[in-house]
């Protein structure tokens, strides 16, 4: 992919779109030379296949420059992904009527010195959305090992346009959060 240059292929992900075709989400980034990840001029990219994976369209920029989706979700026939910006500084929600087409939504959490990235989303049985966000904390923090180690639980209900965020997992850093139900 000239097209991006020489660019870290990184965070990919799959879902399926409305029409059955599947779709490959990823970031490509710039080389990372600061702890904050930031000047990495971030592309989120996605390509699709007709043919369950054998074949792929040519990846595409699906995101304003600088934003990184994580793990893309449909709910209610809307797709939703928690994007966290370069430099660790905020993330939100952004939406697509058919996951290819995506709008910039609600800020989820921005508190830059927190450091908030990865986010995971899970809609709730009751219809009310999770947002779990990743902080890495200031410098002594970075690494996992000491500080506060702490995952944020944000909250909104629909239309999903404003978000809460009253409790705090102490204790626990969800590093590349991945979140589902089993059974009930």
């Amino acid at each position: 992919y000239p097209e991006f240059g020489d660019r870290d292929l990184r965070d990919p992900s799959l879902f399926v779109l409305p029409d059955g075709r599947l779709a490959f989400k990823a970031l490509v980034r710039l080389e990372v030379n600061s702890t904050r990840d930031s000047n990495v001029d971030t592309i989120t990219v996605e390509a699709t296949s007709t043919d369950g994976g054998h074949t792929w369209s040519r990846m595409a920029a699906i995101a304003p420059p600088t934003w990184s989706f994580w793990r893309v979700r449909e709910h209610a026939g809307v797709y939703y992904s928690a994007a966290y910006e370069d430099g660790d500084l905020s993330v939100r929600l952004f939406s697509s009527p058919d996951g290819e087409t995506w709008t910039m939504g609600p800020l989820i959490y921005g508190i830059a010195e927190d450091t908030p990235l990865e986010t995971e989303i899970v809609f709730m049985p009751s219809g009310r959305l999770l947002a779990l966000v990743r902080v890495d904390g200031n410098d002594t923090e970075y690494l996992g090992n000491a500080g506060r180690l702490r995952t944020i639980a944000c909250w909104s209900s629909a239309p999903y346009d404003t978000f809460d965020c009253p409790q705090t997992l102490d204790g626990v850093r969800l590093d590349g959060p991945v979140a589902f139900f089993h059974g009930d």
